[in-house]
Parts: structure tokens; sequence; C-alpha cells
């Protein structure tokens, strides 16, 4: 079973506990206020995510993925409709909202079960608060981690994660981590 959550329109996540495959854009969070999360055993079934970001709502994420324990595939990519709106809330913030290093406890799903994480879309402005820690946690705690693969939309994104790659520490022997995108002047 699939679900698309990618309207303006509140919908209770314990209304899609049993699928295997979830498109979510958690745009309107903020006016909805947190996501509830019924209880541990909701997603139990899902093995796909695509996650769609407009600012960044990594508590969200978070949590999605401490209630997705067989999580196998795991997609970021910003909201290509809300993108702009993106811009103008990042400028009236002035910052961005970056990753938590070390939040507890460790997703189930990092230990067992996420073979290939895909961020996608991003830029140098967002690289190294947001996307970078992030990629860096999941690789660094991903045991069965095979791909970890972030497609940048500039080349000094693209740089400046190919700058940090090499300090990572890896949990998966095979994971191999691709950085794309980006182009050459």
């Amino acid at each position: 079973m699939r679900a698309n959550i990618e309207s303006s329109i509140f919908i209770p996540l314990d209304s899609v506990h049993n699928v295997e495959t979830l498109k979510i854009c958690p745009i309107y969070q903020r006016f909805y206020g947190e996501f509830r999360y019924p209880d541990s055993r909701t997603f139990q079934n899902m093995i796909s995510m695509e996650v769609k970001f407009y600012d960044y709502l990594w508590r969200f994420l978070h949590n999605m993925m401490q209630y997705t324990p067989k999580l196998q595939d795991l997609v970021i990519s910003k909201h290509t409709f809300v993108i702009v709106v993106s811009m103008v809330m990042k400028k009236l913030e002035g910052f961005f909202i970056p990753w938590i290093d070390n939040p507890n406890p460790i997703p189930e799903c990092l230990s067992s079960h996420l073979r290939t994480c895909y961020i996608k879309g991003f830029g140098s402005k967002e690289g190294f608060a947001c996307v970078i820690p992030f990629a860096k946690y999941i690789v660094k705690n991903g045991r069965v981690l095979e791909t970890m693969k972030i497609s940048c939309i500039d080349q000094f994104a693209k740089d400046l994660i190919n700058g940090e790659l090499l300090s990572w520490q890896k949990s998966s022997p095979t994971c191999q981590v691709n950085i794309v995108g980006g182009s050459s002047t």
C-alpha cells in the first residue's frame, strides 16, 4: 500500500499506518503544530519514505524514522512548488534550521534496515548547516547502509560536501557515498 500526502489539508498520520511507501511534504506542520505520532507500532510496514521539505523540519524526520523500524529507502528533497516560499521565509528568519548532531535514541531503522539514502536538490547555502550534518549522521549510524547519494544544485555545494567527506566515519563497510550535480565552470 502507498500513500502520498502533499496537500494543504492536514491528514493524521495514523490514517496511513499500514503503508509500505509514504511520500510526504510536511509544509503545513507549522500551521498545525507538531504531528501526533500514535505509538511506536504505527509504521511497522513502511520500507520506503520520501520527505519533501521546504524548511528542513529535522525533528519531524527524526520522529518519523523512530516510527519506521523497517525503513530501507529514504529520499529527502526540496519541494519544488515552495522553493521560493522557503527562500523568503529563510530571509525573514535569518537562518536555516540545522540538523541536531546527536539526536537520541538512534532510530532502529539505522541499526538494521536502512540501505539507501538519497538527499537531492540542495545548494551551498543550506548545505553546511543542514545537509552535511544529517548525511554524516546517517553514514555514521547506518550499519547496513549501502548507498548515500547527495545531489547538489551548485558546484560550491558539491565542493563543500566533498571536502567534508574524508572525515566521515562509516558504520557500514560497504557504504558508498556519491556526490553528484553541480557544474564545473
